[in-house]
């Protein structure tokens, strides 16, 4: 067995989908970059992530989280987990004000 692991940027809100090559167990690490217009504001980025199992949240942050990790456990081949980024606050909308880095590596 190899030591998997796949890294993608993704740019704005949305959801970003990795297929599973081989059961195994899994880490998912997501650092967020977001906008801070200023302290206390309600103006301020109120993105939320969701880590998911084949359509099962596993874990959910809360609003203006930097970064998010977690460990998903007996993934068989083919499974799917998704990171979806999402959020109701205007700032949040711009077109590539969101960006992530997100990390997908099989833990053996």
């Amino acid at each position: 067995m190899s030591n998997l692991s796949n890294t993608q940027m993704m740019s704005g809100l949305g959801t970003a989908t990795y297929i599973a090559p081989e059961a195994n167990n899994y880490a998912v690490s997501v650092t967020i970059s977001a906008p801070a217009l200023s302290q206390d504001s309600s103006a301020n980025s109120q993105v939320v992530c969701v880590i998911a199992h084949n359509g099962t949240p596993v874990v959910t942050s809360v609003p203006c989280v930097k970064g998010l990790q977690c460990v998903i456990n007996s993934v068989a081949a083919s499974d799917t987990i998704t990171v979806t980024l999402s959020s109701s606050a205007p700032v949040d909308q711009g077109l590539n004000v969101i960006k992530s880095i997100i990390t997908i590596s099989e833990i053996i």
